[in-house]
């Protein structure tokens, strides 16, 4: 089940009088959707975001910077992160351990 989760919002400045109120100000804010996908005995966990404006480090990993950063501010969606773990059954409790690959 995916996860919808609040970046960067500081909820005890925002002076919400009630829960409507809070969720409102939360949705014009930044959040992103984490979406486990299982295969096996490995979960991938994706985070998904509206294109954010980036650094110039980050743009010159880009294969077309200008393209991406045309669509910084609309309703556009990416892919920002890519997790992977192994599921492993430890005292009849299952565990993600997060997987390194080599260099």
């Amino acid at each position: 089940m995916a996860k919808k989760i609040y970046v960067g919002t500081d909820v005890f400045v925002l002076g919400a009088s009630n829960l409507r109120d809070l969720k409102g100000m939360l949705e014009k804010g930044t959040y992103i959707f984490e979406v486990p996908v299982h295969v096996g005995e490995c979960t991938f966990v994706a985070n998904i975001s509206r294109l954010l404006p980036g650094t110039e480090e980050r743009y010159a990993l880009l294969e077309d910077p200008e393209g991406y950063k045309a669509k910084v501010g609309t309703k556009n969606w990416d892919i920002t992160a890519l997790h992977m773990y192994f599921l492993q059954n430890q005292n009849s409790q299952t565990i993600m351990l997060p997987l390194t690959m080599p260099p």
